[in-house]
């Protein structure tokens, strides 16, 4: 699609993912769930450093124990926190790259996950439940509860940002915890508009699940719409109306992973102030240039 045409297309699409009636008080008890977590211990990294401090969290999630990075600016009184999640197929940020926040004034707590990409279309079949990515979400803000408890975090104060799958968990945060979220970005945020990335014929990445389970259990799609109804719990355009703070977006216009409309789905539905930075030669990737945007978002 010619670059004109593809942002007139963004500026007006809008997703027809499913919305199931009960997506609301499902996503409810998932937060009641997440708001029990409780910071297990937090110990130093081993990093030296007079301008900031470096811990290890780790954090209870329902029989499991899950394990955070933390830099936090060696400053008097609580700091905002910025809540900082990888992409599908990245390994937790490196203490190096997290200490830039500390400079900026903004401690960050970034999850080391657990194993591999969960299956996206694991457990559709008891939706919502069993759902593999619900479990994955509800992780997230999980790191936001265990973000408030920790001492010289303001849990007012939270700033979710991630690429790709990392974008999605974002975005999944600050409409989960609107009265704690201060604001919200995501470059490239996987998993919205999951109808149309399968129509697109993306199967790769978070959505290899989606192929097997239409390969192997459902080659004639006789169950398409019951199961794309089920992973409308998960899809991510249907956290964005919750999204009520201030939301910055970066879309690579060559992302195949991410399409641009997809991404537009998402970024119409979200409500209030919000910005979207575009990038016509990137894909799904890291983009240099929108991290100069993220530090004037931080700082606007």
């Amino acid at each position: 699609m010619e670059l004109t045409a593809l942002q007139k297309a963004m500026a007006a699409y809008e997703s027809a993912t499913p919305r199931p009636s009960d997506f609301d008080a499902f996503w409810a008890g998932r937060r009641e769930l997440a708001s029990r977590t409780e910071v297990l211990s937090s110990e130093p990294a081993g990093i030296e450093n007079p301008a900031a401090s470096y811990s290890v969290v780790r954090y209870s999630a329902g029989g499991r124990t899950l394990t955070a990075r933390c830099v936090r600016p060696r400053t008097d009184g609580a700091v905002p926190a910025v809540l900082l999640f990888s992409d599908f197929d990245r390994a937790v940020r490196g203490w190096f790259h997290m200490s830039r926040f500390a400079a900026l004034g903004f401690a960050v707590l970034a999850p080391v996950r657990e194993g591999v990409m969960p299956d996206a279309a694991a457990g559709w079949r008891d939706a919502p439940e069993e759902l593999a990515l619900a479990e994955l979400y509800t992780d997230a803000l999980r790191l936001s509860y265990a973000a408030a408890q920790l001492p010289g975090i303001d849990g007012g104060r939270l700033i979710p940002w991630g690429e790709g799958l990392g974008g999605a968990l974002a975005v999944v945060a600050a409409a989960m915890r609107p009265e704690a979220a201060e604001k919200c970005a995501a470059l490239g945020p996987a998993l919205a508009d999951i109808p149309l990335l399968w129509q697109t014929g993306i199967d790769t990445g978070p959505l290899a699940g989606i192929r097997r389970h239409f390969r192997d259990e459902d080659p004639a799609h006789r169950e398409a719409e019951a199961f794309f109804h089920a992973m409308g719990y998960v899809d991510c355009v249907n956290f964005a109306k919750l999204v009520r703070c201030p939301f910055l977006l970066g879309t690579g216009l060559m992302d195949s992973l991410s399409p641009p409309l997809a991404q537009a789905a998402l970024f119409n539905i979200v409500p209030g102030e919000k910005q979207l930075v575009t990038y016509p030669k990137y894909a799904h990737e890291r983009i240099n240039e929108f991290e100069n945007e993220l530090l004037r978002f931080l700082h606007g």
